[in-house]
């Protein structure tokens, strides 16, 4: 279950502690607790994608991240995340 809480303070040790300046954020997850997936945000086009050896789909984590983005956005500039609908 994703809540910001939990997570706001991975940004706390990147340079300026803004995600938005980053080319690429890479994130290391866990499936339940049976193997390890990669998921890589590639903040300039927009993309967030998915890499599993298993073949799994990772829906919920890229929608996970993708809402951790949006709530980064408000929590550190204030507003809605621009072009929100442009992130694939």
């Amino acid at each position: 279950q994703y809540r910001y809480a939990n997570v706001k303070r991975w940004s706390r040790r990147v340079p300026g502690k803004d995600i938005f300046n980053l080319d690429k954020i890479f994130f290391a997850c866990n499936v339940h607790q049976t193997h390890w997936t990669c998921v890589v945000i590639f903040m300039q086009e927009k993309l967030i994608r998915f890499y599993d050896s298993m073949a799994g789909d990772g829906y919920s984590y890229s929608h996970g991240l993708l809402k951790y983005l949006k709530d980064e956005w408000k929590a550190k500039k204030g507003g809605d995340l621009p072009n929100a609908d442009e992130w694939k």
